[in-house]
């Protein structure tokens, strides 16, 4: 790379800082902030959103986050991406979102490890175009009779592996927990006495999820006949031989477990983030006010929470089943 760096298409206005080049490659703004996600999930879905990022405003193909200069980062290169993604790639509303959700951590990361000035950041932080908008969310509920067929086959296979995943869907499908909440499960986030799950969830916030008897019931069922009491991941995984590992199960092997089961059920194809949202549209098709299905949920807005009510899909095609000429 040459001294000058350029960030924006030619039809914008090239604005660029003078930076240290030594003490950027010492201090890269982008690893501090995947450093502070919490989850290898979010990780890795910001270093895809961060590397696409550095392909456009070094205008180079091999470039990736690790040798992006994040610190030219302005108001304008930020105004040009997001013409660039919304208009050029078509993408939706809330993919650009999560774009500028990740350049934002970096800038900030920047100008905390005094790499940018303080009225840069700000330009960054405040004059990013609000994207408005609503897409339909992608993803389904599963109806009662698809879960209590997941349900039956776990209970058809008559083997360990079905104690297992059994539970795990319940935990899925009546607690509402996320994928790597679910795998990051241990022995001793069991409360028996108070019918609950405590844990430490997305963005390091510790949640409380209350299980029903049902769940109670499986999960007591796999710890009393397979695993047993002792500390550690409450799922693990299994070999074909029927043989437990003690690895903790990964949010790859859970994608398996449910995909399978939907297979083995012969349901419509369904994964975690499904049974997710079967959690949250239970609950709403029983009338639990939207703030508690928030608090469940573990979300920080309704607004997220809304995504997840699938009712209005079902009561729309319903109300059009008179409409035959």
């Amino acid at each position: 790379m040459g001294n000058q760096v350029t960030l924006l298409p030619t039809k914008f206005k090239h604005q660029a800082l003078q930076v240290d080049r030594d003490r950027f490659h010492h201090l890269n703004p982008a690893a501090l902030y995947l450093g502070q996600l919490q989850s290898d999930a979010s990780k890795h879905t910001m270093q895809s959103f961060l590397n696409s990022a550095a392909k456009w405003l070094e205008q180079d193909v091999e470039a990736t986050w690790k040798d992006c200069e994040w610190v030219r980062l302005n108001r304008i290169a930020l105004l040009a991406y997001v013409e660039y993604l919304h208009k050029d790639r078509g993408l939706s509303l809330r993919t650009v979102r999560t774009a500028l959700a990740a350049l934002r951590g970096v800038a900030r990361e920047a100008w905390l490890a005094n790499l940018i000035p303080e009225n840069e950041y700000r330009k960054i932080k405040e004059a990013l175009p609000r994207i408005s908008g609503h897409k339909i969310a992608k993803g389904r509920a599963l109806s009662k009779d698809e879960l209590s067929a997941m349900f039956n086959a776990c209970r058809q296979r008559q083997s360990i592996r079905g104690l297992r995943d059994e539970a795990i869907i319940s935990v899925l499908s009546l607690c509402g927990l996320r994928r790597e909440e679910l795998v990051k499960l241990n022995y001793e986030h069991v409360d028996w006495k108070a019918s609950a799950l405590i844990f430490t969830g997305k963005g390091n916030k510790e949640r409380v999820s209350f299980m029903s008897k049902s769940v109670m019931t499986r999960i007591h069922e796999w710890c009393e006949r397979v695993r047993g009491s002792h500390d550690g991941p409450l799922f693990f995984g299994i070999t074909r031989g029927e043989i437990t590992t003690e690895d903790r199960l990964t949010v790859q092997g859970l994608h398996y477990i449910v995909t399978k089961l939907a297979r083995e059920a012969e349901i419509e194809r369904c994964t975690a983030h499904d049974l997710r949202r079967t959690y949250a549209t239970l609950q709403f098709e029983n009338d639990v006010d939207i703030l508690t299905v928030r608090d469940n949920m573990g979300h920080a807005s309704v607004t997220t929470t809304q995504i997840y009510d699938h009712r209005d899909m079902e009561a729309r095609r319903e109300s059009t089943s008179f409409m035959e000429l």
